[in-house]
């Protein structure tokens, strides 16, 4: 599923200290509705159910209800389609992707004599996939790029931009597109003041969780489990922000192009402790607890830009490429469900998430080159808040198969929502499961909408994007190994 908040991640007000909490964001977020066909189709809503890979990162005591030792293997396709408005133009884009999703390994290790079920279990999921394409268009007649680095270049002598602003206005000073005054020379003239803009922004990586898991069985009552998470997540984007002169006939400013480049590896670790409780054969209640996760992150930047005048065509790169390496803590995350089971009515089941995003905090490496992290740790406080991620699932068995329906909501992260980046999420799933003599088959598709709203540039004018996602999940399983 595209997250749509990484857009602001490379917008140019962003390439300072705000990177570090956004990347925070992506690296931590959790978002999108993935797992295996059987999850997915029943909205991720499967915690108080278990006997289920993909739900041991919520509640591992769910593996204390398997049956049988199985086996699962699950691919998945993701469809993008975006509708991209900025400054009253609008302009769609189309991109997909094939991958592994999900794979499981679930085993009985009860020695003979013990009175309840011992069981482990090795699972896996991508959790995150963030292939995605954008590109907005528009004129921008009222603040243009070129003028927001002339604006930001105020103050500072022209033989200083390259330490203070090494990656936008040191290149637009370099590349001719701002002039300094001939009086105040750490007063700039922007070249271009009327643009056709074209902001186009691809993406790729994913984000992929593993879990080793043990589960018991007393009594088919309770049911109690933990799990080591292990986590990872890889991203790179290329942003390309076009300004075409709108006077190019009578000026000498043709045109710029100014390329930002990033990337980022993470891995990060926690653990899951959870019980199920069965007063009946109908009721199942779920509660866990998972650890702040800790990240350990490595990113890497650069910029170019280019500008073409009448006769002449100057282009110069960033003088140094940026990288960095730190560590993160994403917050802890609590999980309550609850679900009824019926052989008539069938399954229903609700499952309730609560993260504090507020509560991550980004560290500097004692060994490595010292990040001064007070500024964005702040802004982590200040800016993010603590949201429910609410699921709800349906199952209705037959003699050879079952469908299923559900539903996720993930709100945004950001406290009384964010003028520049919105990010809301709503899942819709439905689903089929055929069961066979060796083990079952299962089908789901999940309708994901999301919006969100970028500004390119401080000062700019919003971009909007509304992300419409299909994912298309096939699982299978194995039983009695």
């Amino acid at each position: 599923m595209k997250q749509l908040l990484l857009s602001a991640f490379i917008a140019l007000s962003l390439v300072s200290q705000a990177q570090y909490e956004n990347n925070y964001l992506q690296t931590t977020q959790i978002g999108s509705l993935n797992g295996d066909a059987r999850f997915t189709g029943l909205g991720g809503a499967m915690s108080a159910v278990g006997s289920n890979f993909s739900a041991l990162g919520n509640n591992p005591a769910g593996l204390a209800k398997f049956v049988n030792n199985e086996l699962n293997f699950g691919i998945s396709i993701l469809t993008n389609s975006t509708d991209n408005l900025y400054n009253g133009t609008q302009n769609n884009t189309f991109n997909g992707k094939l991958g592994i999703q999900s794979y499981g390994i679930a085993a009985d290790i009860s020695s003979r004599n013990s009175e309840g079920q011992l069981w482990f279990s090795l699972s896996g999921q991508r959790v995150y996939d963030f292939k995605n394409r954008t590109i907005h268009k528009g004129r921008n007649i009222d603040y243009t790029l070129n003028e927001y680095l002339a604006d930001k270049a105020y103050g500072t002598f022209d033989s200083d931009l390259a330490s203070v602003f090494p990656f936008d206005a040191s290149l637009a000073f370099e590349t001719y597109l701002i002039d300094p005054d001939t009086v105040n020379y750490n007063t700039y003239t922007a070249k271009i003041q009327n643009e056709d803009a074209r902001i186009e922004n691809d993406e790729n990586g994913t984000r992929f969780e593993n879990y080793v898991s043990f589960g018991y069985n007393s009594n088919n009552k309770l049911y109690l489990g933990a799990s080591v998470g292990i986590h990872s997540a890889s991203y790179d984007n290329q942003y390309s922000y076009r300004g075409d002169n709108t006077n190019a006939e009578t000026e000498y400013a043709q045109n710029y192009t100014y390329d930002y480049f990033f990337n980022s590896t993470s891995t990060g670790v926690n653990a899951t402790f959870g019980a199920i409780f069965k007063p009946s054969q109908v009721f199942n209640f779920g509660v866990s607890y998972k650890t702040p996760t800790a990240w350990y992150i490595e990113e890497s930047f650069s910029s170019t830009m280019n500008a073409e005048y009448t006769n002449t065509e100057y282009t110069i790169d960033s003088e140094f490429e940026g990288a960095g390496i730190y560590r993160a803590n994403s917050p802890s995350v609590f999980n309550f469900s609850a679900a009824v089971t019926d052989k008539q009515f069938g399954l229903f089941s609700v499952e309730a998430s609560k993260i504090n995003y507020s509560k991550g905090k980004l560290i500097s490496p004692k060994r490595e080159v010292f990040i001064d992290f007070d500024a964005s740790n702040r802004a982590i406080s200040t800016s993010f808040r603590d949201v429910w991620n609410i699921k709800a699932g349906y199952e209705k068995p037959f003699k050879r198969f079952a469908l299923r329906a559900g539903i996720n909501t993930i709100p945004s992260a950001y406290k009384n929502g964010n003028d520049f980046i919105d990010y809301r999420i709503l899942n819709i799933s439905g689903g089929l499961g055929i069961y066979t003599n060796f083990g079952r088959m299962d089908f789901s598709v999940t309708s994901s909408n999301a919006r969100s709203s970028i500004q390119p540039y401080s000062g700019a004018d919003l971009a909007t994007t509304e992300t419409r996602s299909l994912l298309f999940n096939f699982s299978f399983t194995i039983l009695e190994l």
